[in-house]
């Protein structure tokens, strides 16, 4: 987490079934804006260890469109445009890869 707080990304929850916990750096103004290698979201699980074990990135924007080939998905939490990409998560297939849930990510429930 301090890696992830020093580069600008700040805790903006607590987990979620399916979603997960969330650091964001930054909203981008438009999906053209959008950068692969610069990710506005880490996704992470918690570990029964108690730390976290990051599972993936969000690419979030303030307005529609498509990224990396994909259209952007209305956030029914936030008032955003996301992508998601579980890049991260050993369970996930190639089927799964960019799916908005993860139903690996169970918090400890």
């Amino acid at each position: 987490m301090a890696a992830a707080e020093a580069d600008g990304f700040t805790r903006t929850s607590e987990c979620e079934p399916e979603k997960g916990v969330h650091f964001l750096r930054e909203v981008a103004d438009s999906a053209e804006a959008l950068v692969p290698t610069r990710p506005n979201v880490l996704v992470y699980e918690p570990t029964s260890g108690g730390g976290l074990r990051l599972l993936g990135v969000e690419y979030a924007s303030r307005t529609p469109g498509t990224f990396l080939g994909h259209e952007l998905q209305r956030s029914s939490v936030v008032p955003y445009y996301l992508l998601h990409a579980w890049v991260w998560d050993p369970g996930a297939g190639p089927d799964d890869l960019f799916e908005a849930d993860n139903p690996r990510i169970t918090c400890g429930n």
